[in-house]
């Protein structure tokens, strides 16, 4: 195969495409960082959904990239016959044992996303789609939530009131 040179970006995300899928196939997922790479998305096959990310995501993207070096996967493995990650449920028990974390199960940070959006403001409608939830009831779940952090963040007002206001306060013998 002849490899040809080019400055148009688009030809180079049709030909990384195609490659990837001589490669290994038509993938069951395809992450696609930055507008550039929509071509090599097209060919690849129709956009089923796609994933705002913040800056930090792609950078933990494009590191994974490298660390898994030229091939087809993300997620390469030796140990699995198919060449890549399979189960995500045993690495991700790996990966928080080597970070020290006692015990974090993987669908919290679902909740801990939804929960964040919600807390930060995000219209629920929003955080229901982002959530790529069709049922708004199981929204109902991180809205129960967020009134959990309302009540809290309120008693800390009151904790703070009372404190500012008690006759004990260092505020008021100051004032004596």
């Amino acid at each position: 195969m002849m490899l040809q040179v080019t400055d148009d970006p688009y030809a180079v995300a049709a030909a990384s495409a195609a490659r990837l899928i001589a490669l290994a196939g038509r993938p069951d997922v395809a992450v696609v960082l930055g507008s550039g790479w929509a071509p090599a998305a097209d060919a690849i096959g129709p956009v089923e959904a796609e994933v705002p990310l913040t800056d930090i995501a792609v950078e933990a993207f494009r590191s994974q990239i490298e660390l898994a070096g030229p091939g087809p996967w993300l997620f390469p493995s030796q140990g699995n016959r198919t060449g890549h990650q399979t189960e995500f449920k045993k690495t991700w028990q790996t990966t928080i044992r080597r970070a020290g974390v006692p015990y974090f199960r993987l669908y919290d940070l679902r909740s801990t996303y939804a929960t964040r959006l919600s807390a930060g403001g995000v219209a629920d409608e929003w955080v229901t789609q982002m959530l790529r939830q069709t049922d708004a009831q199981v929204f109902k779940k991180y809205s129960q939530m967020k009134l959990q952090m309302k009540r809290e963040a309120l008693a800390k007002l009151n904790r703070r009131a009372s404190e500012l206001t008690s006759p004990n306060s260092a505020d008021t013998e100051k004032c004596a």
